[in-house]
């Protein structure tokens, strides 16, 4: 498949997409040719992404997503456009940065469920510990412990003791 004809059938589908929101009364008005002529203004728009910066990502907030997406460029939106309400810089470098934050505890919190959940799963090992009070092995195997080379060793020893 082409670049074209791909750029041709995502066009295609979005237009779809759209079409299938309309209402069908609404979409009953439309003539084959009203229709075929948005379908050939879908594929003139250009649907690349160009940014420099484009991060994407889903974050699992209880039982539901939540979908980011941060984009940084070079402004190629029209004059009329660019015309529109205007930015207020501190405003925007605050909710940057409080953007940044967020994301560095967020990546902190999964952190510290990581490092736990490892640490947890360590938990179940074995971890012979010697026991140098019990001397003797009477009094070691009285214990329910192993004697071995003149030590008494406890094979079920707790990392959590």
């Amino acid at each position: 498949m082409s670049s074209n004809s791909a750029s041709h059938q995502r066009a295609d589908d979005s237009f779809e997409q759209i079409v299938t929101r309309i209402s069908p009364d609404a979409r009953a008005t439309f003539t084959a040719e009203q229709l075929n002529s948005l379908k050939l203004a879908f594929r003139q728009v250009n649907w690349k992404n160009h940014h420099l910066i484009d991060i994407r990502f889903s974050i699992p907030v209880f039982h539901r997503s939540l979908y980011v997406v941060f984009l940084a460029g070079r402004d190629r939106r029209s004059a009329q456009r660019r015309q529109g309400k205007p930015i207020d810089s501190r405003k925007a470098l605050t909710r940057l940065a409080a953007f940044v934050l967020l994301m560095i505890g967020s990546l902190g919190v999964i952190y510290q469920v990581v490092q736990f959940t490892l640490a947890a799963s360590q938990r179940d090992n074995v971890h012979p510990t010697a026991i140098p009070w019990l001397e003797t092995q009477a009094a070691c195997e009285h214990t329910g412990r192993l004697w071995e080379e003149g030590t008494c060793w406890d094979r079920v020893q707790s990392p959590d003791f």
